[in-house]
């Protein structure tokens, strides 16, 4: 049976038992790094392109978790349902063992990693790093199918690797660090607002599987990686494509002043409104286009309202 195993080591680690938070963290970065591989194998695409992707490729890799185990703790998931080939092997069993070897790859500082391991792959194991900052010494990760088995292993020393393989010169590659003040979730793909701490509003875009992570991260401070649309004379950043998303604080928003976000979400007073949406501004001494209704119309108006308003027989 293909099964999937994940043990964190460490001595904050408690015995057979994971928080909430930490426990959607690894299942949502393996999700997350596993679909981009393999949308990267299989359709020979960047794994951050635009858009959403295509169900045929979600179905092979969906994790469902059956059992959390003592001795540290060890998370066990298995691949959602899929179809058997010829071979009587699930469908995509072999992209599975690949991530697996690949992430493998990154223990070694002198070997090179797979060239399926994009940007988005990598954003997506780099998401577990925050765990190495809460007690955890080690990520273990073993995948096992039938006789065919992998194991990586995920550690500081992977981090560093996997932060400076993310930051390799690219045009136009930027981090920014703010509140997430806005999201809207109606397109495939999720539009937010990030209020930086210089002030300035950014608006961001990022695929459908950062959706979780950007609920956790609305109203809280949060690091965001990816390429940005620059102002040519300013150098200020218009826009950004997000392809790695960090919360920075929970509760506390540090180093951030609580009047930028009253001021981002006050609403602008008559006369701007009036002037974006190009209203006329009235004035009650100008004279009308349109001609005022003589009295005698008036009165037909009203008796025509008196009709409607008075009670007819049969009527409630």
């Amino acid at each position: 049976m293909d099964a999937m195993r994940v043990r964190l080591v460490g001595p904050k680690v408690r015995q057979g038992k994971v928080s909430v938070d930490d426990l959607i963290l690894v299942a949502e970065a393996l999700q997350r790094s596993i679909e981009r591989f393999v949308e990267r194998k299989e359709l020979g695409t960047p794994s951050l392109r635009k858009g959403p992707r295509t169900l045929s490729q979600k179905s092979k890799v969906n994790l469902y978790l059956t059992d959390i185990k003592s001795g540290s703790t060890s998370l066990e998931f298995e691949p959602g349902p899929g179809q058997l080939d010829l071979a009587g092997q699930r469908v995509g069993s072999g992209l599975f063992l690949e991530w697996v070897q690949g992430a493998h790859s990154l223990q070694d500082p002198n070997q090179s990693a797979p060239e399926s391991f994009d940007r988005g792959v990598l954003s997506g194991i780099h998401e577990l790093h925050p765990l190495f900052k809460r007690g955890v010494d080690r990520i273990e990760i073993e995948w096992q199918s039938g006789r065919k088995s992998a194991r990586a292993v995920l550690d500081a020393g992977t981090a560093t690797r996997t932060e400076s393989l993310l930051m390799r010169p690219t045009p136009n590659r930027r981090t920014i660090t703010g509140v997430m003040l806005e999201a809207d979730f109606h397109s495939p793909e999720v539009v937010f607002t990030v209020y930086t701490t210089e002030g300035q509003s950014v608006r961001c875009t990022a695929g459908e599987d950062e959706f979780g992570a950007i609920l956790s991260g609305l109203l809280h401070m949060v690091r965001v990686t990816g390429d940005a649309e620059v102002d040519s004379n300013t150098g200020a950043v218009v826009s950004f494509r997000a392809d790695s998303l960090e919360l920075e604080g929970e509760s506390d928003l540090p180093d951030f002043p609580f009047w930028s976000v009253n001021e981002f979400w006050s609403s602008p007073d008559l006369t701007s409104l009036e002037s974006r949406q190009g209203i006329p501004i009235y004035d009650p001494l100008e004279t009308p286009e349109w001609q005022p209704p003589s009295d005698d119309e008036w009165e037909r108006y009203q008796r025509v309202l008196s009709e409607r308003r008075r009670p007819s027989a049969g009527r409630p």
